[in-house]
């Protein structure tokens, strides 16, 4: 997936490198560390989507962080110019 941008909190993450998963293979991950050192990440995931360019547009990325955010109740930590950072999408 080159040139796919990484997203949290509904902004983009710069400077993130990351390798698309194998299809088909289902296990453990790790987002940051390094393995040949045995560094690994400390982090629980909720909700995880990956999706190609071809799907996802702006306008749709920025619905689905809306009704997420909305659900766990973090919208506060949306951008300040996040459409939906005040009022879920539907509303």
């Amino acid at each position: 997936m080159a040139g796919g941008k990484f997203y949290t909190n509904g902004a983009e993450a710069v400077g993130w490198g990351y390798n698309p998963p194998s299809v088909g293979r289902a296990g453990n991950g790790n987002i940051g560390g390094y393995a040949p050192y045995g560094e690994t990440s400390q982090i629980t995931i909720s909700k995880l989507l990956w999706l190609t360019d071809a799907v996802m547009t702006d306008e749709y990325r920025q619905i689905i962080e809306g009704i997420i955010a909305h659900e766990a109740g973090i919208q506060s930590e949306l951008p300040s110019d996040h459409p939906y950072k005040t009022n879920p999408p539907g509303a």
